[in-house]
């Protein structure tokens, strides 16, 4: 019937038809619906992947979708909640006391899942079970990823994308390169670990520069530089890159065929992004920047959403497109949000802070020391680096007491 239309008729319909979707989104309480029901389909799509259950029918009684993400052991459940309750605790305890001797509060985190598995009275205290650790483990590093993505300056990055790609981008790469060929070449390391840890330690590079950039401008200095602004614009860039290249070197490396899995992480880009870039423009228009409580809905959808795209990956066997969806969707969102409201995303920004200070750093880095475990030969070196940093931390706290006007 639409093709039978004149051309005139057919602009009149589709300009009609827009104009109705533009006033359908626009309206207050349909938009706040609107944005309400992507919230609960994300969720609902995050457990069911998460359970391993039908989308369509998550309570059918079948054999293909039995499996959860529990392993198949019997486990009390019970002790394994206290279990990650208190390595939880005990991670942001020790944390918080370890940056009062100038380290970073990560080192503590890693400390704790480390003694938690390797110090002998210690070692039969929790129950973690592999599945749960998992999922926790999942849902933390897509906090971190949306912190890392939203600190990437869109608008800086158009006038200074030269310098910011020469910063973060082509450097990493030579940076990596170099790792890997020193690691192969004079190191005897295997090609194929030498580029994983390449890749992994030119991201820590980032991790040792920009908090010494941000207490040099805490102090001062460089502050109107714009050099200042286009490296901290560079860093997130830098970890961006990193993070990507890890999924898809691990993925190639341990692949059995190298052409076939190419093939497959090249797709799982394309989808990744189109998708990201697809709910990145939704997440301009919902919600209205003029809504009530416009920053909590904005925050709570963009962790809905990440997390669904990450577990909804991860189900269907194409984790690095939830990796790389995530990082368009923060992108594409944060560039609009930033143009709309006069607080622009520093609401968000404070929002992701705390939630990666009380849940994403401590579960993931504590669950990675818990991995960690050390062997004989390395438990008497281990004892006395211990031993060393109390007497550092020691040495420092009564250094305090001496000056009590001085913060550490």
């Amino acid at each position: 019937f639409i093709s039978r239309l004149p051309l005139n008729e057919m602009e009149h319909v589709g300009s009609n038809f827009r104009n109705l979707a533009i006033n359908v989104v626009n309206h207050r309480e349909t938009n706040l619906a609107l944005s309400s029901l992507i919230i609960v389909l994300s969720i609902y799509v995050t457990i069911v992947s998460v359970l391993r259950r039908p989308f369509v029918h998550p309570l059918i009684a079948s054999t293909d979708f039995n499996e959860t993400f529990m392993s198949e052991e019997s486990i009390d459940y019970k002790y394994s909640t206290m279990s990650y309750i208190m390595l939880w605790l005990c991670a942001i305890i020790f944390g918080r006391i370890i940056s009062f001797a100038k380290l970073p509060s990560l080192l503590g985190v890693l400390l704790v899942g480390i003694a938690f598995k390797n110090i002998p009275f210690m070692s039969g205290l929790l129950l973690l079970d592999k599945g749960i650790s998992d999922v926790l483990r999942k849902a933390a590093f897509s906090i971190i990823l949306i912190r890392i993505a939203m600190g990437f300056d869109t608008g800086l990055f158009r006038k200074a994308n030269c310098l910011i790609l020469r910063l973060g981008a082509i450097s990493t790469l030579c940076e990596i390169i170099a790792i890997t060929v020193t690691a192969h070449f004079i190191f005897c390391v295997d090609l194929r670990m030498a580029i994983l840890f390449g890749i992994v330690l030119t991201a820590s590079a980032s991790a040792i520069i920009f908090p010494i950039l941000a207490n040099l401008m805490a102090e001062g200095y460089g502050i109107g530089s714009p050099f200042c602004d286009v490296l901290q614009s560079s860093v997130p860039l830098d970890n961006l890159l990193c993070i990507c290249s890890l999924h898809i070197a691990t993925a190639i490396v341990f692949a059995v065929d190298i052409s076939y899995e190419t093939g497959i992480m090249f797709a799982q880009l394309i989808v990744g992004i189109i998708s990201g870039f697809i709910g990145g423009l939704v997440l301009w228009w919902l919600p209205r920047y003029d809504a009530e409580h416009t920053h909590f809905i904005r925050c709570a959808m963009l962790i809905s959403t990440a997390l669904a795209f990450l577990f909804g990956s991860w189900t269907i066997g194409c984790q690095s497109g939830g990796v790389f969806a995530i990082a368009v969707l923060t992108i594409i969102a944060v560039y609009r949000w930033k143009l709309d409201n006069r607080f622009k995303i520093s609401k968000e920004e404070e929002a992701f802070t705390v939630i990666f200070q009380l849940f994403s750093m401590p579960v993931m880095f504590a669950l990675i020391g818990y991995d960690f475990e050390i062997t004989n030969d390395l438990q008497s070196w281990a004892s006395d680096c211990l031993f060393d940093l109390s007497l550092h931390f020691c040495f420092l706290f009564v250094q305090d007491l001496r000056s009590p006007n001085k913060r550490l």
